[in-house]
């Protein structure tokens, strides 16, 4: 990448865990304009969507020194006891005892703030796009992903209007998508629904009525 390249072309991160790294990227590109794609999910929906990864065969992120005691995980002599999936948030350390849901709400709700933290502190250009809108009805679907490429400032094209009307398959998907998967686990679910970091954080987000939760 060249200097031209940089300041004539967009840089995209997408990995979640820059979900923390904002104020790094800000102070890294100083003169960049910044625009933040907030893409979010309801809580119940989300959590348990981390659950089902936490057990599933794959999405090892980092490896740890001592086996996790995370209730619902792995026991202390599976090879998955030694390996947090997904982010590692700030303070995760405090967590690694804590039940696998309680893990999933605590990574939920400190990315989501995080972002909103930094935006907050150092006001950026922000789209919020709801998962839920995304994977909607096709007229929902076409009016928010017609906002979202406005934004960005890319001009639709046949192919691309034609995957946003189909939608696209599933991929990395512990099992197929279908409307509130979550009711399976909400009993367990809900307790972490109403610890204040993740009410705090799901109110912020607009995710206030439980009843429209997909």
């Amino acid at each position: 990448m060249t200097e031209t390249d940089l300041a004539t072309r967009p840089f995209v991160f997408k990995t979640p865990s820059n979900a923390y790294r904002l104020p790094f990227l800000r102070a890294l590109f100083p003169n960049a304009r910044l625009q933040v794609l907030h893409l979010t999910r309801n809580p119940a929906a989300a959590i348990n969507g981390l659950v089902d990864g936490w057990r599933f065969r794959g999405f090892h992120a980092h490896r740890m020194p001592q086996p996790l005691d995370i209730e619902g995980y792995a026991d202390g002599d599976s090879a998955d006891a030694h390996w947090w999936k997904y982010d590692l948030p700030p303070g995760w350390r405090d967590w690694t005892n804590k039940s696998l849901v309680e893990v999933a709400g605590f990574q939920w709700s400190t990315a989501h703030q995080s972002v909103l933290d930094h935006l907050r502190n150092e006001p950026a250009e922000t789209f919020r796009l709801r998962f839920e809108d995304v994977v909607g009805p096709p007229d929902v679907r076409e009016q928010r992903m017609s906002e979202l490429l406005e934004w960005i400032g890319i001009a639709p094209d046949p192919a691309l209007t034609r995957i946003i009307h189909e939608g696209l398959p599933p991929i990395m998907a512990t099992a197929r998508p279908r409307q509130r998967r979550w009711f399976a686990r909400a009993t367990l679910i809900d307790p972490v629904l109403q610890r204040p970091n993740v009410a705090a954080t799901a109110q912020a987000l607009g995710y206030t009525d439980r009843s429209a939760w997909t």
